[in-house]
C-alpha cells in the first residue's frame, strides 16, 4: 500500500520506476510468500488459513476485494467531482452520502429476511447489477449535471449495497466452524478494506494518467488560430472589461485564462469518468464468483 500511494507522490518524479515503489512492491511480494508459509507451517498460526478452503469462504472473499477495488476506491471521486466542479463544500459533498447510509440501513435486513425465502445469490447478483449501473451513470458526469442525477446513482448504490451484504456474509460464513467464526468475520472486513484501499491508490494514479491524457488531446484539439477560438477571447476580453476595468492587454489575458481553466476542469471530469468505467467494469467481474457459490440449506430437524 506504501509503494502504490507514492506512485503519484509530489516527492517521487520517477514514477512506477522510483526505487521506493519498486523496493516497497518486491518487499511486499517476498513476505507474502513468507507469510504464507509460516502460517502453514506453525503449530498456532496467527490467521488459519485453511479456513480458506471453505468454497463458500473463499469465493466471497474474492468477490470482497475486487468489490472493495470497484466500490471504496471509487468512492472518494464523487466528493472531488461536486468540490472541483459544482463548487460544493467539503460538508456539502459529505451531505450527499448520508441518504446511502439510511437506505443501505433499511435495505441489509430486508435482504437478510428475503434470502431465507429466496436463492441469496439472486439478491446478491441483484445487488451488483444496481451498483454497476450506479457506476454507469457516473461515466457520463459533465460540468452540467444536475443534482437529481448524481443523487439517483448514488441512491442505486445504497440499494444495491443493503441487498448485496447481507446475503453473501451469510453464504461465506455458513458452513465455518463456530470457534472459527471471529477469525473469519474479522479476515472478510480485512480484505474488504484492503481492496478499498488498493483501489484508492490505484484510482487516483489513473485519475492523474487520464487527467495528463485529457489535457493533452484537448488542448491538441483547440484551435487557436481558428475564427470560433478569436470570437470566444473578444467576447471574453469585453467582458472582463466591462466587469474588471482592466486594460486590453490584461482583458485578453484573463480570457485565456478562463479557456485554459475551462479546458484543464474538462480533462479532469475525463479523468474522473474513466475511473468510474474502471469501476463499471470491476464490479461487473463480482458476478463471476456469484455462480460458483453454494447455496446451503438448513437441515429438516
Amino acid at each position: 500500500m506504501y509503494g502504490l500511494s507514492e506512485v503519484n507522490s509530489s516527492t517521487n518524479t520517477q514514477g512506477w520506476n522510483s526505487p521506493v515503489v519498486l523496493g516497497s512492491m518486491w518487499i511486499s511480494a517476498l513476505m507474502f510468500v513468507l507469510f504464507i508459509y509460516i502460517e502453514l507451517t506453525v503449530k498456532h498460526p496467527l490467521i488459519n488459513l485453511r479456513i480458506f478452503k471453505d468454497r463458500n469462504f473463499t469465493l466471497a472473499n474474492v468477490m470482497m476485494f475486487i468489490f472493495g477495488v470497484g466500490m471504496f476506491g471509487s468512492t472518494f471521486l464523487i466528493p472531488l467531482y461536486l468540490q472541483n466542479n459544482l463548487g460544493y463544500s467539503a460538508l456539502q459533498a459529505g451531505m450527499f452520502f448520508i441518504p446511502v447510509g439510511i437506505i443501505q440501513g433499511f435495505c441489509s435486513p430486508t435482504a437478510g429476511a428475503l434470502g431465507q425465502k429466496i436463492n441469496p445469490k439472486i439478491l446478491i447478483a441483484g445487488g451488483l447489477i444496481l451498483m454497476a449501473l450506479s457506476f454507469y451513470l457516473n461515466i457520463f458526469l459533465s460540468f452540467l449535471t444536475e443534482k437529481w442525477y448524481i443523487m439517483m446513482s448514488l441512491y442505486l448504490r445504497g440499494i444495491g449495497m443493503g441487498i448485496l451484504f447481507t446475503p453473501l456474509l451469510t453464504l461465506s460464513l455458513a458452513q465455518i466452524r463456530t470457534d472459527m467464526m471471529a477469525q473469519a468475520s474479522s479476515l472478510t472486513n480485512i480484505i474488504r478494506q484492503m481492496g478499498g484501499s488498493f483501489g484508492v491508490a490505484i484510482f487516483s494514479h489513473v485519475l492523474t494518467q487520464r487527467t495528463a491524457y485529457h489535457t493533452q488531446r484537448y488542448s491538441e484539439a483547440l484551435n487557436y488560430t481558428g475564427e470560433i477560438y478569436h470570437q470566444t477571447i473578444g467576447k471574453l476580453s469585453s467582458f472582463a472589461l466591462q466587469t474588471t476595468g482592466a486594460t486590453e492587454n490584461t482583458a485578453q489575458s484573463l480570457a485565456e485564462q478562463l479557456i485554459l481553466k475551462r479546458l484543464d476542469l474538462e480533462a479532469y471530469i475525463g479523468g474522473i469518468n474513466d475511473d468510474f468505467y474502471i469501476a463499471f467494469i470491476v464490479t461487473l467481474l463480482c458476478l463471476l464468483p456469484v455462480f460458483w457459490l453454494r447455496r446451503v440449506r438448513k437441515k429438516a430437524k
